[in-house]
């Protein structure tokens, strides 16, 4: 079955990007 499409996983990498866009967005404004 899908390997990359395991919601725990999943929302776990959403919650580090966000996490990174964050940092990135104060960095840049």
């Amino acid at each position: 079955s899908g390997a990359w499409f395991d919601f725990k996983n999943f929302d776990e990498a959403v919650e580090k990007v966000l996490e990174v866009a964050r940092k990135y967005a104060k960095k840049t404004s």
